[in-house]
C-alpha cells in the first residue's frame, strides 16, 4: 500500500486498473472535493451471474469490485473479507 497527500488544486488520475478506493482528508473536519468519472452503469445493479472464481466472489455491483479487511465496516456488511494484515488507520498521524 502507498498513501499520498495531494496538495490542493493538484490533479490525480487513478487508472482503472489501479487498486483504489476513495480518497479520505489528511486533517481531521477538513473535507475534501472530489470529482469522479466512470463509464456509464458503473455502481449500478450487479449483474446476475452465476460465481466461477474469485474475482466474481468480489463483484458488488456493475464494474465495481471491493476487497475488505475483515475488521472493516464493509465486510461487517457483507463484502467478501478478503485483505489480511494490520488494518492500517491514518487518524491522528497528522
Amino acid at each position: 500500500m502507498q498513501a499520498f497527500r495531494v496538495p490542493a488544486g493538484v490533479l490525480v488520475e487513478v487508472y482503472a486498473t489501479t487498486l483504489h478506493y476513495a480518497p479520505c482528508s489528511a486533517a481531521a473536519g477538513a473535507g475534501f472535493q472530489v470529482v469522479v468519472v466512470l463509464p456509464r452503469g458503473t455502481n449500478g445493479p450487479k449483474p446476475d451471474l452465476a460465481v466461477l472464481n474469485w474475482e466474481d466472489e468480489i463483484l458488488t455491483a456493475c464494474n465495481k469490485w471491493l476487497l475488505a479487511h475483515p475488521d472493516s465496516s464493509e465486510a461487517k456488511g457483507g463484502v467478501k473479507a478478503s485483505l489480511t494484515g494490520e488494518n492500517i488507520d491514518i487518524a491522528g498521524l497528522i
